[in-house]
């Protein structure tokens, strides 16, 4: 059977802590997740991220928001 889908289901978001904008402009935000340590950090897309409620606390921390950003 496919394990891809279960596998996905297992990544729950800790805290978002950083974000980038890639060279196409996509905005990305680096994110720790629950029962994963540190090397598994990684970049997640904006459009349709899974924790709308961890990403508003990151961008409450903000100074201000990215240029471009629509994660509002």
């Amino acid at each position: 059977g496919s394990e891809s889908a279960s596998d996905e289901a297992k990544f729950v978001v800790d805290f978002v802590y950083g974000h980038r904008f890639q060279r196409n402009g996509n905005l990305q935000f680096l994110v720790a997740w629950v029962g994963f340590g540190e090397s598994f950090d990684s970049y997640a897309e904006a459009d349709g991220f899974l924790a709308p409620d961890k990403l508003a606390e990151y961008v409450d921390r903000l100074p201000s928001l990215p240029e471009g950003s629509c994660f509002r």
